[in-house]
């Protein structure tokens, strides 16, 4: 999202406040490798991937007597104050479409794997070749950590890089959280306008099981 503050030129390093923008969380490569955790069963891909408005529900386990290999990664809820509606972007480098990643609030039982589930991707893969991302939606409860979840659906998925970025926005219009700090706020005569916009493309994916 790019943001542009509009003031008079005189007043660009005296009175701007200070702010606080909780878009990109993180950005990173998840992996599994044969040293990884392993679970009996997947999630099940349902062909939709989670939204804001909670489209998607639980499908649970797919296969649950064979042995599959899954990770998790645990981000903090102080990242996410005043910004609960996430979306995590999900880019397979290498196209397999073996990976699967899915959200939990707080924990992950891998033994009860419905439990704290907030949603996934709804299949894996990209949607088109090696640079368009799958992404899903969550809306993540207040004061509890976010566990994300990749999981494989084949021995494919091994030693494969999955570039996963997570961003939180303040509400449903991807707007950032944006706070002034009272010990740089100066009141301006001709104020502060703030711009912003973001287009986001939906694609409905196909079913995988």
């Amino acid at each position: 999202m790019t943001l542009r503050a509009l003031v008079p030129a005189a007043l660009l390093f005296s009175a701007l406040p200070a702010l606080a923008s909780a878009e990109t969380i993180t950005n990173f490569n998840g992996v599994l490798t044969s040293s990884s955790s392993t679970e009996l069963g997947r999630p099940f891909r349902s062909g939709v991937q989670q939204t804001w408005t909670g489209a998607e529900t639980y499908e649970g386990k797919n296969n649950p007597t064979v042995t599959f290999a899954y990770t998790t990664y645990t981000f903090a809820a102080s990242l996410f104050t005043g910004a609960p509606y996430v979306e995590v972007s999900v880019l397979d480098t290498q196209g397999g479409a073996s990976d699967f990643l899915t959200a939990y609030a707080g924990s992950f039982n891998v033994n009860a794997q419905g439990t704290n589930w907030l949603g996934d991707e709804g299949a894996s893969g990209n949607y088109f070749g090696l640079t368009d991302a799958h992404f899903f939606d969550v809306i993540l409860p207040v004061g509890q950590n976010l566990v994300l979840v990749l999981n494989d659906s084949s021995t494919a998925a091994l030693n494969d890089p999955i570039n996963i970025e997570v961003d939180a926005y303040s509400d449903t219009n991807y707007d950032p959280v944006v706070t002034p700090e009272p010990s740089t706020f100066v009141t301006l005569g001709t104020g502060l306008v703030w711009a912003a916009g973001m287009v986001r493309r939906r694609r409905k994916l196909g079913v995988q099981s």
